[in-house]
């Protein structure tokens, strides 16, 4: 069985989260967005799961370092160095 919400502490959160917005207009669309982003993920921030999908794979630090001191990269940058150095000359 789903544990009871405690709308007061909900409201409480969304009137913090908002309470630096000047205009009464904004603020209260702001409020209502707040509120019902807190309530469809059942129940604020204090949730120790990420609201957030799965982080994205990215290649490993020794992955990135070689493919960025490869011989072709690095060659590459030395001829157009030259290049530039001999189109200034």
């Amino acid at each position: 069985m789903a544990k009871p919400t405690d709308y007061s502490a909900l409201v409480a959160d969304a009137e913090k989260a908002v309470q630096s917005v000047k205009d009464p207009e904004l603020k209260r669309i702001a409020f209502q967005k707040v509120l019902d982003d807190l309530l469809s993920s059942g129940g604020g921030g204090s949730s120790k799961e990420p609201t957030r999908g799965a982080p994205k794979r990215t290649k490993s630090s020794s992955a990135q370092r070689a493919r960025i001191h490869s011989g072709d990269a690095w060659r590459r940058l030395f001829q157009e160095t030259q290049d530039d150095y001999r189109r200034k000359s």
